[in-house]
This record gives C-alpha cells, structure tokens and sequence, in this order.
C-alpha cells in the first residue's frame, strides 16, 4: 500500500483484491471513454465555430460569454490534459495470466498511487460541478428573461441556485472523504453523498422546467409570433437537458448500487455532455436572435408582450 495513502484521508483506502485483468479492463474501458469524450468535444466544436466566430467572439465581453469560453475552452482545455497527461497507454503483451497493459502515467500504473487516485478523482468531481453549474445558470437566465426579469424569480433562482450548489459540494465532499477505491481507482461501493448529488441535481432540473413551462403556458395566448418561437426553443431546449440530467442520474446510481461501479466512466460521459448542452443552449439563442431580428420589426432582445406590460428581456444573451 502506498505510505501516501495515510496522508490523504485515513478513510481513502486501496484495496487490492480483484485480479491484474479485470484491474487492466477497468483502465482501458476508462482510456476509450476518455478518448470518445475528448473526440465528442473537439466535433462539437469543430461544427460550432462558425456560429461562435459569429455569436461569441464578435460580441461584447458580458456574463454570456464568459460562461460560453469557460464551459467551451477551459472543459476542453481540462479534457485534454487528463487524456494526453493522465491516460496514455502503451500496451504490450507480457503473459497470459499477468496484466497486459504497461503504462506510462501515474493513473495506469497498477496499483495507482492512492495519493494520485483522490488528486485525479477530486479534480473530476470539481469540474463536473463546475460544469453542471454553468449549465444551470444559463437555463436560470432564460427562464429569468422569459419571466420578464421577475424579481421574485430571480429571488427564487438565487436561493435554488446557492442551495443547490452547497449540496452538491458537500456530499461530493464528503464522498471523497468516504470513497473505498481498489487498485484500479474505482469505487467499491456507492458512498450515500452521491444520492443527495443526484437528488439535488433532479430536483434543480425540475424547477427551472416547470418555471420554463409556466412562462411559456402563461404566454402563450398573448405573445407575438416573435415570442412564441422564443418559448417553443427555450421549453424543447429545457425539456432535452432535464431528460439528460434526470436519465443520467436515475440510470448510473442505480447501477452502480445493484450491478458494478462506473466511477471509471461516468466523469468522461458527464463533464463533456454538461459542456456541450451549456453551449449548444448558449448558440440555439443566438441563432434565435438573428432570425427572428431579420424576419421581424422588434428585436429577440425586446420582445413586448401583447397586452401586458412585462417584456421578455434577453439582453443578457446578447
């Protein structure tokens, strides 16, 4: 056991008791998916540019963009170290009943380094927070302008917003603190912080969905063509991430309590997938903006609302 390991956390323990090959499966099934996740990216942005050159780098520098650049480059720029610094392989065969793989990184050297496994295991789970976070600020946003910038909204979204995010970094917390990795750095078991992760995460998705539809419901009957297509996008916009959010987690805690562990994965599938959503919502609008802007006499960024006085305000994506 690495004299290390003590040093980290008393409770972060490696346990060596599974086989060389199935220890080299879960290393090589963690390599692919990282190298899927980090060619998924590179595509996304690749197809994404020029409506980025357009929307994100010709624009002012606002909150909007901030969030674009952070969740597009520093994401990408993150996935890209942990595959070239923290996955390279090279695979050798040395004999049938001795693990196959030969690594050249501290995270495929078997038995992994206890200190490295909650080094490499705190940045993922720091990260993937960080993202879903971005994530939620800009469906809250919308909502926010689709509500007209509505104060008690706004109250609501702030308060949502700091509590979800103190859960989040609590049982993250605390489930790093608890976690029992074998040599291998998967969980053995599933720690109960990731269930109050996962309900946070459900529950956060929930409200800025049914916020969004009540927007859209309440005006529906009153708003122009213009603001109408602006709802229809934000409500199919919203209802694909809570699908995403609420399958992922609804899917990968229950296996992992019932069938095997997907630590080894799950941090290369979700952190990619929360980047992507949070730019493809940014650029959707966007997008938005110039057609209804060219088609239409007033603005994406006023748009009034026939027979009331509110205004669905997206200056801010703008």
């Amino acid at each position: 056991m690495d004299p290390l390991q003590s040093a980290v956390h008393p409770m972060y323990k490696i346990m060596p008791n599974e086989t060389p090959e199935a220890l080299a499966r879960k290393v090589f099934i963690r390599c692919c998916t990282t190298i899927a996740s980090t060619v998924l990216l590179f595509l996304d942005f690749a197809h994404l540019f020029r409506d980025e050159y357009r929307f994100i780098w010709r624009a002012p520098i606002n909150l909007i963009k901030c969030i674009y650049i952070s969740s597009r480059y520093l994401i990408l720029l993150f996935q890209t170290c942990v595959q070239f610094m923290g996955n390279k392989l090279l695979i050798r065969p040395i004999c049938h009943s001795a693990n196959s793989v030969i690594v050249t990184t501290h995270m495929y050297k078997i038995p992994i380094s206890g200190t490295v496994c909650f080094c490499w295991t705190s940045a993922q789970t720091g990260v993937m927070v960080s993202s879903l976070t971005l994530l939620e600020v800009i469906l809250m946003l919308r909502v926010y302008a689709l509500h007209g910038k509505s104060h008690n909204i706004g109250v609501t979204f702030i308060c949502s917003l700091t509590f979800g995010v103190s859960c989040n970094v609590v049982s993250l917390v605390t489930t790093l603190r608890e976690m029992n990795v074998d040599d291998a750095c998967v969980a053995r078991h599933t720690p109960g912080g990731v269930f109050v992760f996962g309900a946070s995460c459900i529950s956060q998705q929930l409200l800025i969905w049914g916020l969004t539809f009540r927007g859209w419901w309440s005006f529906l009957q009153t708003m122009n063509d213009a603001g109408q297509r602006i709802s229809q996008v934000m409500v199919r916009d919203g209802t694909w991430v809570l699908i995403g959010v609420c399958a992922t987690m609804s899917i990968t805690i229950p296996y992992s309590v019932y069938i095997d562990q997907v630590t080894h994965v799950l941090f290369s599938i979700v952190i990619p997938l929360f980047s992507i959503s949070t730019c493809r919502l940014i650029i959707n609008m966007q997008c938005l903006n110039g057609q209804v802007s060219s088609t239409n006499s007033q603005e994406l960024t006023s748009i009034e609302v026939t027979g009331t006085v509110s205004q669905i305000s997206q200056t801010s994506l703008v």
